[in-house]
């Protein structure tokens, strides 16, 4: 979360407190958000908790997902709003990676000159900045809500079913009323002014697919089923009272950008099993020649990790160059490990590497 290629732990908590007012019993509930940084001493990682990288949150958000929403390299918070009508707020992480950090893909200027916890969402507190706070409608009806029971709760799933480069979201909302189920795709898009870009990014209920016809559905993830380089969509439905099923839809439009998918193993003793926790740096170019830098993640360890993609699946948007300085970064212990791949990784590939 704040660069240094150590794995952050990011918890979501809920203190309960009892209070005795005349014989009489009264509970509050606190929802926090607790990001514990990851440190080496001793040749080992330690977590650490300061008090400015703990954050009450309102008790109407639901369970975070993480994603580069603004592509500007560092991951930003999503929570699901649990109110009619609902909404997302994306909370962006104010400590950026900077484009022309070519050589430092892991932030050793700070580690080395600053000694100070970097605030990475101190907005969350006063919840006044509209460039690192913002709330977006999933619906405009006060009938509909977030799908949930008692297995299942509201969150928010990313994957670039465009390959732009940006991630777009898929959710399910179910209807108080009439209680049909339906799932919609948010795409992630740039908001302009007099007909021209602001650099800022954001989602609407003009910029979805809703498919209605699979009214009973509980939840939906991004996957390349057919595998040809597009995600489609798998979707958890319910036949009856007792019966679950899984429905795929394939993504059938043609789009004019690139993709890459990683896949990093572990070593063969066990099995070449997906390596939880890896973060991917990389250097793309877009048309017009302006470099950047983009941050991706396998397999992340988050709640309700059932449907999540095995691998990362990188948007490369349009460009005419190739990735370059591809970074896979090993930071679940204290050896923090960065293999470059030294050849340019092509577009439209699968990469594929055992550490």
């Amino acid at each position: 979360m704040d660069g240094d290629c150590i794995n952050d732990l990011i918890i979501m908590s809920e203190e309960i407190t009892i209070e005795n007012h005349n014989k009489t019993s009264n509970s509050k509930k606190t929802r926090h958000l607790e990001i514990w940084r990851g440190i080496i001493h001793n040749n080992s990682i330690k977590y650490c908790l300061t008090t400015s990288s703990l954050y009450n949150l309102s008790n109407n958000l639901g369970m975070f997902s993480l994603a580069d929403i603004d592509r500007n390299g560092s991951l930003d918070i999503v929570f699901p709003v649990l109110e009619s009508p609902p909404k997302v707020l994306i909370a962006y992480n104010k400590f950026h990676i900077k484009s022309d950090w070519t050589e430092d893909f892991c932030a050793t200027h700070i580690k080395l000159y600053n000694t100070a916890v970097p605030l990475l969402f101190d907005d969350l507190i006063v919840n006044k900045n509209s460039a690192t706070i913002q709330t977006h409608l999933v619906s405009d009806s006060d009938k509909e809500a977030f799908y949930e029971d008692m297995l299942v709760k509201p969150l928010i799933r990313f994957g670039d079913i465009n390959s732009d480069s940006y991630p777009d979201f898929i959710l399910t909302l179910i209807n108080k009323e009439n209680f049909i189920q339906s799932l919609k795709i948010f795409y992630n898009f740039e908001l302009k002014y007099n007909n021209k870009g602001t650099g800022i990014r954001a989602y609407s209920l003009n910029n979805t697919y809703v498919n209605i016809n699979v009214n009973n559905s509980i939840y939906s993830s991004f996957f390349d089923i057919d595998e040809d380089g597009k995600l489609d969509i798998i979707i958890v439905y319910k036949e009856n009272e007792n019966l679950y099923n899984t429905l795929g839809l394939f993504n059938t439009n043609i789009y004019d950008c690139y993709y890459l998918k990683s896949l990093i193993l572990k070593e063969k003793k066990i099995n070449f099993a997906n390596n939880i926790g890896v973060s991917l740096r990389y250097v793309c170019a877009d048309v017009d020649g302006t470099r950047r830098m983009d941050l991706s993640i396998q397999a992340a360890q988050l709640n309700q990790i059932s449907l999540n993609l095995p691998y990362a699946f990188i948007g490369v948007g349009r460009s005419n160059n190739y990735i370059e300085n591809f970074h896979v970064i090993n930071g679940n212990n204290a050896n923090v490990t960065i293999y470059f791949l030294y050849l340019f990784s092509l577009n439209n590939s699968k990469l594929f590497k055992i550490i």
